[in-house]
């Protein structure tokens, strides 16, 4: 949606801104990916004639393929089937409360059976977190492997009724997006979205040059649309060979500009300034390492610019040069990718509405590419959006299964990578099993710029 300015709000900031190791020595957390063990119960689903309402099980088989099959042998899961992997059921579409959500763990054969279910469409995430002792008798190739994940949607009818899911061995990975926030309070009747960042960590045990290194946003096409339906964006939308984006931008540097040490973060604001001047609840960015920059935007001069590398301005009625979820949100990916020439990358005007007019797109390969994350916003959001969000929003080889955590409005909500485990020196390791819904988790309190 367009970002009303307002006077008060565009001059708050320029006023804040002062113008006219080794695996085996990991200590695992134990996970909080289950705890629930209520039934999805008072949100929905279907019902049966004389107002009885019907209730079903569901049985979950986790599968694994191929070399992950193999790896997943070395941990005492054979046949093809992953034992011990914790199964999350959330009532897709009510809003993400214990009493909508049912956590199991699956037996030696790889499945699990809920029961009591509502019927309806079923949103099925599973993760298997990996030990350092259960890492240790992996391939020495395989020694970044810290879990396997996955994801699926699965539709629910009495009395049974089963599903599949097909788990991928996740990596640690080098640079990561470890936070989202995109907190925006109500002031004076006004929206104000301008302390918004996304932060990235390096989760791998060397030196990082973030020199330019790509972020960027993905085709707004996650949506059904009036001028378009999802059959006809998908060509783009779940394109193999890469992603598809209008904005790039890379972190400036020559070269060794700009380091990020193992187990360092680095924030990329909306506006580097100190928003708690603004309001006590917004965080202070005026000390952050990066900020992006737009045509109505106040320059704080020591913190580094990103780079746009594309041609079109995001949302130039916004004009503070991106911000998570300002734009209508269409579920659009966002993504970290090594460095990369625009002039190599293929494009096109993506013949749809006025995408067929506007700036070009170009792709980003997928062999590029080095984290992703995929948010819908919360299911109480989503319902006042006029039309719906694709089935499938992205290729799960991009990203397995969406999260649900953007929501305008709030304050201090943040969305945060889970911690998988912490090194004896206290340098935090992240999970990243390639579903955003696994790997991601809302919590109560910004971090800019460190690990909770």
């Amino acid at each position: 949606m367009a970002v009303p300015l307002s006077c008060r709000a565009t001059c708050a900031v320029l006023l804040v801104l002062g113008m006219p190791a080794c695996v085996s020595d990991i200590e695992l957390l134990e996970p909080d990916l289950e705890s629930e063990t209520g039934g999805p119960g008072t949100g929905g689903g279907g019902g049966g004639g004389g107002g009885t309402i019907q209730r079903a099980s569901l049985t979950v088989e986790v599968l694994v393929m191929g070399t992950d099959a193999d790896r997943a042998a070395r941990l005492g899961s054979t046949g093809g089937r992953l034992a011990e992997a914790i199964v999350t059921i959330q009532l897709d579409g009510a809003p993400a409360t214990p009493a909508n959500r049912r956590v199991d763990t699956t037996d030696a054969t790889g499945r699990v059976t809920v029961s009591q279910l509502l019927q309806g469409s079923y949103r099925v995430s599973v993760a298997r977190l990996l030990t350092p002792e259960e890492t240790a008798l992996l391939d020495e190739a395989d020694r970044d492997v810290n879990a396997f994940g996955g994801g699926t949607i699965a539709t629910v009818r009495a009395p049974t009724s089963d599903a599949q899911v097909l788990a991928v061995s996740g990596r640690r990975g080098s640079l990561v997006i470890s936070e989202i926030y995109d907190g925006a309070p109500v002031m004076d009747g006004v929206l104000y979205p301008y302390a918004r960042y996304l932060e990235v960590y390096n989760n791998s045990d060397t030196l990082i040059y973030l020199d330019g290194l790509v972020f960027g946003e993905g085709a707004w096409l996650g949506r059904e649309r009036p001028a378009y339906t999802c059959e006809e964006s998908a060509p783009w939308r779940l394109d193999p060979v890469g992603i598809w984006a209008q904005y790039l931008w890379k972190f400036p540097g020559t070269g060794q500009q700009y380091p990020l040490a193992p187990g360092a973060a680095a924030v990329m604001a909306t506006d580097a300034v100190n928003h708690s001047i603004v309001h006590e609840g917004l965080p202070d960015l005026s000390l952050v390492r990066f900020e992006f920059i737009g045509s109505a935007d106040a320059d704080n001069p020591s913190v580094a610019n990103m780079v746009m590398i594309t041609n079109k301005e995001w949302v130039p009625a916004f004009g503070r040069g991106w911000a998570p979820a300002v734009a209508p949100n269409t579920a659009s990916p966002l993504f970290l990718a090594d460095r990369l020439a625009l002039a190599d990358l293929p494009s096109e005007r993506i013949p749809l509405g006025t995408l067929a007019t506007d700036e070009p797109h170009f792709r980003v390969p997928a062999e590029r590419l080095l984290d992703v994350f995929v948010s819908e916003y919360t299911p109480e959001v989503a319902a006042t959006l006029p039309t719906d969000y694709c089935d499938i929003v992205v290729l799960d080889i991009y990203d397995r299964q969406a999260g649900q955590m953007l929501q305008e409005r709030r304050l201090s909500v943040t969305a945060e990578r889970r911690l998988l485990g912490r090194l004896p020196d206290g340098r935090a390791i992240l999970l990243r099993t390639g579903a955003t819904v696994n790997d991601f988790e809302l919590r109560p309190r910004f971090s800019p710029g460190f690990i909770p």
